[in-house]
Order: structure tokens, then C-alpha cells, then sequence
């Protein structure tokens, strides 16, 4: 496989994929004004991309392993950062933009590290098919998370300007992440049996929708009633 065509696939790759990643960063910074937003983006972005390198090299060190429970540990976490990310916030814009500038960051890392795990190996699985050196196929995916990046940035200002106008679309992009999450869980060996009969009946989908609409119905009525009183 050419070179050229190699990183096009990973760019490709990366894009197509980045649409969560822009979501995340949307809604972890819609409680901070223009300026910090802009800059939690960048910063918690970076340090995705360089984290997300760093997973890429140690999967083509040791192999595509599976880890036990991984996928579940990734959706649960998923999970909670989507019904975090649902709540209003309003209170901290002008007292805690610090802090919220902080917290917003570490979201941003963490859901994105958790929501990697398909892109990661879809990378590793494209790049180890050129003949480059291990640093060499590290360095092609560092080239195609640049060139991804300010487009991924660029869709997150967008959905963030939206959220600060029409709050109920962070209920929706919650509902799509934590469907990210249940389908995650799903991938899990534990769950391969469970997978087949979901698959063999052509429900596989419904049922993610359902489970992640329901978690998402019961977060709004739990933080609805925490606000009445």
C-alpha cells in the first residue's frame, strides 16, 4: 500500500470518527465564555492526540491484545461522562471558570481516550499494513490526527455555538454518546452470546437505542427534580 494512500485512510479514518470527539468537546465547554472555550478545546484536543499516539505505539509494540472488560469499563465510563456532560451548569459560568476550564480539559481527554478504542484500532489496523518501522507508522498517525484536527475543532465551535442558543441538543448528543457507550459494552467478549441473539434477530440496534434513551430519560428526570428543590 503507497504511503499517500496510507495517510489518506487514516485521515479518512480519523474524520470520520472525530464527529464524537467534536461532540464531547462542544458540550464539556458550554458552560466557559468564548475565550476559555476556545482554549479548553485546544489544550484538551492536544493532549488527546498526543495521548492517543501513545496508545497507537504500545498496540503496534504488543499486538492487538485484548484486555478483559476493557470495552465495559470504557462504555461505563462513557456512560457517566455523557450524563455529566447533560447537566445544566449554568451556575459555574461566572464564579468557577477556572475551575470549570480544568474540568472541562480532563473531559475532554478522558472521553476521548474511552471513545478511542475503535479509532485506535482502525489506525493501528490501516498504518501496520505499510512497511515502516514502528516509529515510522507512529509518525503517519501523528501526521493524519494534525491534519484532522482543526477540522474536528473547527465542527466543535459550530455545536457549541448551537448548544449556548438551543441547551436541549446537549440532551440529544448525551443520548448519541451514551448509544457510543451501550454499543461499546456490547463488543465486550462477555457479551458475544448475547450479541449474537440481539444480531440473528435484527435487533441489535433497537436495543442500543432503547437502553440509551432510557438512561439518558432518567438522568434529565433525576436533575430535573435536584433542581426543583
Amino acid at each position: 500500500m503507497s504511503l499517500l494512500l496510507v495517510i489518506f485512510q487514516l485521515i479518512l479514518i480519523d474524520l470520520i470518527m472525530g464527529g464524537d470527539n467534536a461532540v464531547v468537546i462542544a458540550m464539556a465547554t458550554k458552560s466557559l465564555n468564548s475565550d476559555l472555550r476556545k482554549k479548553a478545546s485546544i489544550i484538551g484536543a492536544i493532549i488527546a492526540i498526543v495521548l492517543r499516539v501513545i496508545f497507537v505505539v504500545l498496540l503496534l509494540l504488543v499486538g492487538q491484545m485484548k484486555i478483559p472488560f476493557l470495552n465495559i469499563i470504557c462504555g461505563i465510563l462513557l456512560i457517566y461522562i455523557a450524563i455529566d456532560l447533560v447537566k445544566k451548569d449554568d451556575e459555574e459560568i461566572e464564579v468557577k471558570q477556572e475551575k470549570s476550564l480544568k474540568k472541562a480539559i480532563r473531559t475532554i481527554v478522558l472521553a476521548d481516550l474511552v471513545m478511542s478504542l475503535d479509532n485506535v484500532l482502525a489506525l493501528v489496523l490501516v498504518v501496520s499494513e505499510s512497511a515502516l518501522s514502528i516509529q515510522g507508522q507512529a509518525l503517519l498517525v501523528f501526521i493524519a490526527l494534525l491534519v484532522s484536527f482543526p477540522i474536528i475543532l473547527f465542527g466543535a465551535s459550530l455545536l457549541s455555538n448551537l448548544i449556548k442558543k438551543y441547551f436541549f441538543i446537549v440532551y440529544v448528543f448525551g443520548f448519541l454518546l451514551v448509544h457510543i457507550a451501550v454499543d461499546l459494552i456490547l463488543k465486550d467478549h462477555i457479551f458475544e452470546g448475547f450479541k449474537n441473539i440481539l444480531e440473528a434477530h435484527n435487533i441489535e440496534s433497537a436495543f442500543t437505542y432503547t437502553v440509551a434513551f432510557i438512561i439518558i430519560l432518567i438522568s434529565i428526570y433525576v436533575f430535573n427534580k435536584k433542581g426543583e428543590k
